[in-house]
């Protein structure tokens, strides 16, 4: 039995295995289109790992071993948490040249070393040791994960990222430049063309962000606001730019107003918006 299944429960994470080499992540969300999906690393040459918000979701995508994507059979098995963080270490270690250790190859076992229970709290975050897992999809707003917040997968401010993840948190310093956490999200960094707003009022529409953004060459189609479980508007959208210069640009418009609400303007990116769109964009 995995030791840290064993003292923190079921990790709902699966490990796909025979991907086509140039299958992406938007091809993953496609495949799992309908589930609560949190995080995407995609590993090495044709696997990858998905993380999902409860442990229905999880189950299902089980039960979807051996269907094909792109006309490749997908293996898929579940994931302990000593894979999925070993995933993570390793593909940061070897963006910054560095050797791999025991704790990186964690990924070839199930079995943490008992002589070094050090090691796993190196690879469970404290702050996620006592993660409870929601019972429903409805309770996890895909757009906005705060679970899983780690150096590979954020990559607000530090340009296009190998992993999915969105939502609130960043704010650590990338290879390519220095981003800056402020209120719940990255408003100093690298952009790569996606903003995400807060603050719209419940009333606002995709013409009325357009239109506020007017003169910063906005992608009009690209533009999707994020709903809550019963159907509420959250007061946050996502948009692209057709450069990351004009989504820049558009950053001088944090704090001006949409009718009498003061809008608030983060550094997302191709991942964020892609899975909010893909949840609402029939809305």
């Amino acid at each position: 039995c995995n030791s840290l299944e064993a003292f923190l429960g079921p990790f709902p994470c699966v490990k796909l295995s025979g991907l086509h080499h140039e299958r992406t992540m938007e091809d993953v969300l496609a495949f799992f289109q309908g589930y609560v999906v949190i995080d995407i690393i995609m590993f090495r040459t044709n696997e990858a790992f998905v993380l999902f918000a409860n442990a229905m979701d999880f189950q299902m995508a089980l039960q979807r071993d051996r269907q094909t994507m792109g006309g490749h059979f997908v293996e898929i098995h579940p994931s302990p948490r000593s894979e999925y963080y070993a995933a993570i270490a390793e593909k940061q270690w070897q963006k910054q040249g560095k050797p791999l250790t025991q704790q990186a190859q964690l990924n070839n076992s199930n079995e943490l070393p008992e002589s070094e229970p050090q090691k796993a709290a190196a690879i469970v975050p404290p702050n996620q040791q006592q993660t409870q897992w929601p019972q429903s999809a409805h309770q996890v707003d895909p757009a906005q994960p705060q679970a899983l917040i780690h150096p590979q997968t954020d990559t607000r401010g530090k340009g296009q990222g190998q992993t999915v993840q969105g939502g609130r948190g960043g704010g650590r310093p990338g290879p390519t430049g220095v981003s800056r956490k402020i209120g719940g999200g990255v408003q100093v960094g690298d952009h790569t063309g996606f903003l995400r707003m807060r603050g719209l009022p419940f009333s606002a529409s995709k013409e009325n962000v357009v239109e506020f953004f007017k003169g910063h060459k906005i992608v009009p189609e690209s533009v999707v606001l994020t709903y809550r479980s019963d159907g509420r508007a959250t007061g946050e959208s996502y948009a692209s730019f057709e450069t990351p210069e004009e989504s820049k640009a558009a950053m001088a418009l944090h704090r001006s107003t949409m009718g009498n609400r003061y809008i608030e303007l983060f550094i997302s990116n191709k991942e964020e918006h892609t899975r909010a769109f893909s949840r609402y964009a029939g809305r």
